[in-house]
């Protein structure tokens, strides 16, 4: 099957429809500006071209089509099925990407051609639209997002990257056998204790080779995440400015603390902000069940440079303290020395679930 797919800067709906549909061959669409169209179709096809899991390398194509002219993107569609010997009913057409008049004349031309085209909405939603005798049929279907869990996050990263690039990839996270194979039970409360958990880690790549304060706490969030069921995670990933002609930028101005990939989103990033008074903040996860409130105890932020320091509450969010059967995550910032206590005595974590992570 071939896919014709209107390229912009969202990045994750281009992914879930390869891993959905599974094309032979992917054309991806765009225009000439290079941040809003062009820019993101390189770095699509620079990914497909390293997945091997979702499209076999050169099976990505990169075609530019007008953006400002209604009957010429309908004609550059006829040319490239000519040109290509494109058998329409076997292909599809994603439209979105692109601009509001690529999406519409894209759609237009595809409905008199004949072709199935499709688009997906926020939280994975595809809406099918099929020609058939004289009409246009309609049908939804919720996109699996898991299909995506196993893709390297640091490549998805370097996707949706514009501005940066990744300057070192850090540390590779997994589970080692004892870590796959211990009582989650057991596992949990150690967690909840803030006993280390490293011993549970398989741990590859590089990362800075001074010790911090906020090691410990970097990796037991890590080996919970695994626990639950995320394959792998980065950590210590940094970023820098990306380099141009003329101009080389070797100096990192951003580090993402753990860094994955999970439940059809873009590869979740805990970022060290430094911030006008010099503290640094460090965000993690903080997973619990919706039916047990759990908020962090106050944290004290102190300063480098010699500014008093301030108690912090932060407030949970409405999913924390609404009732449901269903678990979910949210950010608590917290120090690297804080430890989050639940008013419950008991604490568990979910296991793996479909829910997504807002």
């Amino acid at each position: 099957m071939n896919l014709l797919s209107l390229a912009s800067k969202q990045i994750w709906p281009q992914v879930l429809a390869v891993a959905h549909l599974r094309p032979t061959r992917l054309f991806l669409l765009h225009s000439d500006d290079y941040q809003e169209s062009r820019g993101p179709a390189q770095r699509l096809k620079r990914f497909f071209d390293r997945s091997d899991e979702l499209l076999s390398k050169g099976g990505t194509r990169l075609e530019p089509i007008p953006h400002d002219d209604f009957n010429a993107i309908e004609s550059k569609l006829d040319e490239l099925v000519v040109a290509k010997k494109l058998n329409l009913s076997d292909c599809n057409l994603h439209f979105t990407g692109g601009n509001k008049l690529m999406a519409t004349a894209a759609f237009r031309w595809a409905a008199k051609r004949g072709l199935p085209s499709f688009y997906i909405e926020r939280g994975h939603q595809l809406t099918m639209f099929e020609p058939r005798d004289g009409d246009l049929i309609t049908r939804s279907e919720k996109l699996n997002g898991d299909a995506t869990d196993r893709l390297d996050p640091v490549e998805l990263l370097r996707c949706q990257l514009d501005a940066s690039e990744v300057e070192r990839t850090g540390q590779t996270l997994t589970l080692n056998n004892r870590g796959g194979s211990s009582d989650e039970e057991d596992f949990f409360k150690r967690a909840h204790n803030g006993n280390p958990l490293d011993e549970f880690l398989e741990i590859s790549g590089s990362a800075d080779t001074n010790a911090k304060s906020g090691d410990s706490l970097e990796l037991n969030t890590a080996a919970v995440l695994l626990k639950l069921g995320v394959p792998r995670i980065q950590r210590s990933l940094r970023l820098k400015v990306k380099s141009t002609i003329g101009v080389s930028s070797r100096r990192p101005h951003a580090e993402i603390d753990l860094l994955f990939n999970w439940n059809g989103r873009i590869p979740c990033g805990w970022w060290t902000a430094r911030i006008r008074n010099r503290m640094t903040i460090s965000w993690w996860p903080f997973i619990a069940n919706c039916r047990t409130p759990c908020r962090p105890e106050p944290t004290n932020y102190s300063t480098v440079s010699g500014a008093p320091s301030r108690s912090v509450r932060p407030k949970p969010s409405r999913k924390q303290c609404r009732p449901s059967a269903r678990p979910a995550a949210s950010l608590v910032a917290l120090s690297v020395s804080a430890k989050p206590t639940c008013r419950k005595k008991s604490f568990s974590l979910p296991v793996k679930t479909t829910s997504s992570w807002s």
